[in-house]
């Protein structure tokens, strides 16, 4: 079951993360050009993309022994629903935490992949297959462009199971 479970949890978070790196490649052209001219950005560019686009939004946990935070009482067996991408985008941790940066001081420092004991296992993968799949896009295109009429959906989102119809300029 644990094994299902993992397997399972990276698909889907990583077909999301790839999904919204792209679409956000695909509306911003500036973007697309800058990580075409310096691939050594890329790294930062997933990471910036994990936090302002996580592909996992909230997780719940079950309370494990007393606690008080904000005021709010919770008990041991309490289920607590955390806002992943709302402290990816807490201004108290992250200056102009809603702009898309590729100049943040700690691009890592973010809740992309959870933290403490329940960080993901699968990090590292995830991080490599961003990279990977950025800069062989990067390398066999040479434009990107949105199709005219389609109504594409807000990221982040559910987007990695919906296609991103793009046109797409060979190299």
């Amino acid at each position: 079951t644990q094994l299902h479970f993992m397997i399972q949890a990276g698909v889907h978070t990583t077909r999301a993360l790839l999904t919204h790196a792209v679409h956000r490649m695909l509306h911003d052209r500036a973007l697309f050009e800058r990580l075409d001219n310096d691939r050594s950005l890329i790294p930062t560019y997933i990471e910036e993309s994990l936090r302002h686009d996580a592909p996992v939004q909230r997780t719940t946990r079950r309370c494990t022994r007393d606690v008080e935070l904000a005021g709010v009482a919770m008990c041991p067996g309490d289920w607590v629903e955390m806002g992943i991408g709302s402290g990816n985008h807490d201004e108290a941790v992250f200056p102009e935490a809603e702009d898309f940066r590729l100049d943040r001081d700690d691009p890592r420092h973010h809740l992309g992949f959870g933290a403490g004991s329940h960080i993901c296992p699968g990090a590292t993968l995830a991080r490599l297959e961003g990279i990977t799949a950025i800069t062989v896009l990067l390398d066999r295109v040479a434009e990107l462009f949105p199709v005219d009429g389609v109504r594409y959906p807000p990221i982040p989102g559910s987007l990695g199971h919906q296609p991103i119809p793009a046109v797409l300029v060979a190299r």
